[in-house]
């Protein structure tokens, strides 16, 4: 479901996806989470078992701090602050990864680049799609005026609205910082093509006037005075080293070599 915030009489049903990193490789793992607030109780539904409310659940366990003596809206707000700051993992994550692609990109772009980089792109677009409504569920959750939530935790929720807030310019910039590695890569590629289209036009350079010269005196013309000189065929190789290295030194000047 749409991640949401359901006000009825006597308790609320919060409903939002858990994002989780699933590998190296920036596979994102989604997972819907259901809250169910009443006024002594919070039930919890997930679609796995994992340790995502293990910091909460040993709090709990462990502490005699705010999470045992408020109420039940303060446990719903622990939860999803551990939610929501999940988030920052992959975000961190995404920065190593696209700081190593960039790298990459600009010493030795690669085909299979461009496919991590669309690869990527479809995963940020899709933690954008479920945690761009999460902006609206803690906007409403702090304007609610369900007597479930004190006026004590809405400091809590502020924060918890702060981060989401945080987290969606994170998305919006890493967006915009993929579409650059898009553009670097194509630059890059083209860059690279373009060096070896100038090393390739430049021995087409050198060659063409031996090839003019070897096509004169490669013709069957039976009336030729250089073809009975004795000097003609070192002669010939005499004028092709040297117009090939005036050439090439005429090309290193200009700083096309």
């Amino acid at each position: 479901q749409r991640p949401k915030l359901e006000e009825h009489e006597g308790y609320l049903y919060i409903v939002l996806k858990s994002l989780a990193p699933d590998n190296d490789q920036l596979d994102i793992a989604y997972e819907q989470v259901s809250l169910i607030v009443l006024k002594r109780f919070v039930f919890v539904f997930k679609e796995k078992a994992d340790s995502l409310f293990f910091s909460v659940a040993t709090r709990i366990e462990n502490s005699h701090g705010r999470v045992r003596s408020l109420g039940s809206d303060y446990l719903m707000y622990s939860l999803l602050d551990t939610i929501v700051d999940q988030n920052f993992n992959i975000l961190d994550q995404l920065d190593e990864t696209l700081a190593a692609l960039e790298d990459d990109i600009f010493t030795n772009p690669k085909p299979h680049m461009l496919e991590k980089i669309h690869q990527i792109k479809l995963e940020v677009i899709k933690m954008r799609r479920y945690i761009a409504p999460v902006r609206d569920l803690s906007a409403n959750l702090l304007r609610s005026e369900c007597e479930l939530i004190s006026d004590s935790t809405h400091i809590y929720l502020r924060d918890v609205h702060d981060h989401v807030m945080r987290i969606i310019e994170s998305i919006e910039t890493h967006r915009d910082i993929l579409s650059s590695l898009l553009d670097i890569y194509l630059s890059s590629v083209s860059s690279k093509l373009n060096e070896v289209m100038k090393i390739l036009t430049i021995f087409s350079a050198i060659f063409i006037p031996l090839t003019f010269v070897a096509g004169i005196y490669g013709m069957n013309f039976k009336h030729m005075p250089e073809l009975d000189w004795k000097w003609g065929y070192p002669s010939v190789w005499v004028a092709f080293l040297t117009i090939g290295i005036s050439l090439y030194f005429f090309f290193k000047r200009k700083g096309w070599v």
